[in-house]
Parts: C-alpha cells; sequence; structure tokens
C-alpha cells in the first residue's frame, strides 16, 4: 500500500511526495493504521532507528488536529535537543500544506522566544522534559486541548531520569 491510498488529509500527501516518500515501512504500515483510527488511546511502538518511527506517528498526528484552533493539540517529548530538532524537522515538513504549526523547546535558548511561539497558536510541542517542566512552571503552556501525547525513545528518558534520581 502506497501512502497515496491512506485516508489522509490531500496536503499530508502533497508533503510526503515532496518529500519522496511514497511508501511506508513495516512500522508505519502497522502503527498509522491504529492511530488514524480515533479508538485506541494507547500505542506502544518499538523499532529500531532509522525504521521511520518518526512519521509512524506524525502522519496519525498532523492529520487529526485541527489547525483552525490555535493551542497546544499535541506534545511530543524527547530526551534530547538533537533528538527534538530532527522530530521538528520531520513535522515541519509535514505540515507544509496543513497550516499547522510546530514548536521545537528545549533548553541552552532563549525561553522567551519559545513561550511566544507557543503564545502565537503553535498546535504541536516537541520539547525536552527539563524545557517543557520550565514554561510549565511559569505557565507559558497549557494541557488543556492536548489531545495526543507521544514519548519518544521512552527507554531513554527512563534511564535518564534513574541516572539523576539515584543516589550514587
Amino acid at each position: 500500500m502506497k501512502f497515496q491510498e491512506y485516508d489522509i488529509n490531500p496536503n499530508i500527501k502533497r508533503a510526503l511526495d515532496e518529500m519522496e516518500i511514497h511508501t511506508p515501512t513495516k512500522i508505519q504500515e502497522r502503527a498509522i493504521p491504529m492511530l488514524l483510527d480515533g479508538g485506541r488511546t494507547h500505542v506502544l511502538a518499538q523499532a529500531k532507528t532509522g525504521t521511520g518511527k518518526t512519521l509512524a506517528f506524525s502522519i496519525p498526528i498532523t492529520n487529526q488536529i485541527s489547525p483552525k484552533q490555535k493551542s497546544v493539540q499535541a506534545v511530543v517529548l524527547v530526551p534530547t535537543r538533537e533528538l527534538c530538532k530532527q522530530v521538528y524537522s520531520v513535522i515541519h515538513k509535514l505540515t507544509k500544506y496543513r497550516q499547522l504549526k510546530a514548536v521545537e523547546v528545549y533548553g541552552g535558548v532563549s525561553i522567551d522566544r519559545q513561550r511566544r511561539e507557543i503564545k502565537a497558536g503553535a498546535q504541536i510541542v516537541i520539547a525536552t522534559p527539563g524545557r517543557l517542566m520550565d514554561l510549565y512552571r511559569r505557565k507559558a503552556i497549557s494541557f488543556s486541548n492536548v489531545r495526543f501525547v507521544v514519548l519518544d525513545e521512552a527507554d531513554t528518558m527512563l534511564d535518564i531520569c534513574l541516572l539523576y534520581t539515584s543516589p550514587i
């Protein structure tokens, strides 16, 4: 099955064509229909690096959130700044014609710029845990309209958490 055959927004199909992505990988074939179904509340997917996990969750999310609602509807939590940038890049390309705004949120850069981008109506936030908590504590982000939460590389985040909280 090709992406053009999926029941997804034509603007997402157009973006996939521009990205020269036409055929889903194994993880995408299995995850996307489940996530598009809407009846699933929890999906756990595991696959090796480079197999297309980011698109496996990004396509259904960008297909189902509303461009008219100018508030955070999806949060993608990632363990590192590098992964945050990678996931943002994919989602930014995927939403090119969907009129959705994504923002990357991580430490080491101006939190004020990130606050402004969220306040300007970002629907998708890709974030590292520390910076997301900073924004939440400052009341710069609301989760009241969030419909989707992705824990990307959850095992790595758990390892990092245990590393920083374990007694030495």
